[in-house]
């Protein structure tokens, strides 16, 4: 006899197997050795054939409720494959950042006259030109680009100077005004061009950006002060020395660093857009230009005025002499 389990009607009693019949439940039945081998067969063949049916998927045992059926993982994947793609293209569109130009189509600001969201005025100033050619029209195109973009500056420099006059009540000269106002020839440096091209059309966009320009403009202009008054200082050696005619040709030599300090601070002041004069130095720059225009044009001119606003005074012997010795001097 042979314990083979338990039987379903009591649960504390083994099932016994015993020749020729097993006993089961609480109905017993008669089945020999061929029959139970035909049935372990049968469930075997079930068991392959379920299995045939649902694919490699299926999970162990063959369970239905357990199985993951081909057509779902399929969709699984495909949907992974279109959110991997447009991530990618996601951040593709985020390092290469705002386009000005498409190769095939027209860029915005070729339609809207060199004004383009990717460069809003707070912080650039943009020239914009179209030309007709085939050879040279790219360079024509960029260089009338570029001759719009100092005019608007100078048109800023003209509403600057303006604006300074009437909020000072007249009180700032006219000359150092009129010297600011006629800044011209404008160079430029940090430009970048966008071109388009269509058949015989060429067009063109001239960026600058406005802080970087104003400050490097500005510490150009800060060395001047102090060349300035090195420059005058000079002079006053030289008269004291007795040479007013080295005295004034030093004068004159004072005014060209002067005057491009000038140019700088003008164009500094249109590019950060804040108006003319507002700091110590271009203070200081003010006051330097009228002592030089203070100076005599001459030594006979210094004498007969008796130069009361003069920076330095000529010795007062040199005043008693003929003008033509003076001349000589």
């Amino acid at each position: 006899m042979v314990r083979i389990g338990r039987s379903l009607g009591t649960p504390h009693r083994p099932l016994e197997l015993s020749s020729p019949f097993i006993q089961i439940g609480f109905a017993p039945q008669a089945v020999f050795p061929a029959e139970l081998h035909e049935l372990s067969a049968a469930r075997t063949k079930r068991r392959d054939a379920h299995r045939s049916e649902t694919g490699p998927d299926s999970t162990p045992g063959g369970f239905p409720h357990m199985q993951r059926p081909r057509a779902s993982v399929q969709r699984r994947a495909a949907r992974a494959r279109i959110i991997a793609s447009f991530l990618a293209l996601a951040f593709s569109a985020f390092c290469l950042g705002p386009a000005i130009a498409t190769t095939r189509g027209t860029p915005e600001w070729v339609e809207r006259n060199g004004i383009s969201p990717a460069y809003p005025q707070e912080r650039f100033l943009c020239g914009f030109a179209q030309t007709e050619g085939r050879d040279d029209a790219i360079e024509r195109a960029k260089q009338q680009a570029a001759a719009d973009l100092a005019r608007q500056i100078s048109v800023q420099i003209e509403s600057d100077v303006i604006d300074v006059l009437s909020e000072s009540n007249g009180r700032i000269d006219d000359h150092l005004s009129s010297r600011i106002r006629t800044t011209s020839d404008i160079r430029l440096d940090g430009i970048r061009f966008e071109t388009h091209h269509r058949g015989k059309k060429v067009w063109a966009l001239a960026v600058l950006e406005r802080l970087p320009a104003a400050t490097a403009r500005r510490r150009q202009r800060d060395r001047a002060p102090q060349h300035t008054q090195r420059c005058l200082e000079g002079a006053v050696r030289e008269e004291q020395a007795g040479r007013p005619g080295q005295a004034l040709d030093t004068d004159r030599s004072c005014r060209t660093p002067l005057s491009e300090a000038l140019e700088h601070e003008a164009i500094a002041s249109a590019l950060a857009l804040r108006g003319l004069l507002p700091d110590k130095v271009t203070g200081e720059l003010a006051r330097y230009d009228a002592r030089i225009r203070d100076r005599p044009d001459g030594p006979e001119h210094a004498c007969s005025a008796g130069h009361p606003r003069h920076l330095v005074e000529l010795p007062r012997q040199l005043c008693h002499r003929h003008p033509r010795d003076l001349s000589r001097s």
